[in-house]
């Protein structure tokens, strides 16, 4: 099967992403925090699913990794599904502006299944 890209814009505020992302952003395997950096959006961002605006280009990319130990943190019935690597790419990127922090991810996932001819 192909594989299929999925484009997700999602606006959040601050306190949300700095409160759950604290694990899922880890970018390096040593002691010292990750520097994330967001470009500032000087046009209204569109939520529409793609990334095309010019802001987006301007915002530098950072690949998905799993943090260093939460394969260790996991329940024992999860282990053996999860994994203790990524096994497909995605990156994400960071706007902001005077209102709001967006992210903005692009996520592959070769095993996407459709049933029927609607949209899902």
């Amino acid at each position: 099967m192909k594989a299929s890209c999925l484009k997700l814009i999602i606006s959040v505020g601050l306190a949300g992403l700095l409160s759950g992302c604290s694990t899922c952003c880890w970018l390096v395997q040593n002691d010292k925090p990750p520097v994330v950096k967001a470009a500032y959006a000087p046009t209204p961002i569109t939520l529409d699913g793609n990334l095309n605006e010019a802001a987006w280009n301007a915002a530098p990319p950072y690949q998905l990794q799993l943090s260093k130990d939460v394969h260790k943190r996991l329940p024992a019935f999860m282990k053996s599904t999860v994994g203790s690597k990524l096994h497909e790419p995605g990156e994400y990127r960071l706007l902001w502006d005077n209102n709001y922090l967006y992210v903005g991810a692009v996520f592959t996932d070769s095993d996407i299944h459709a049933y029927g001819e609607e949209d899902q």
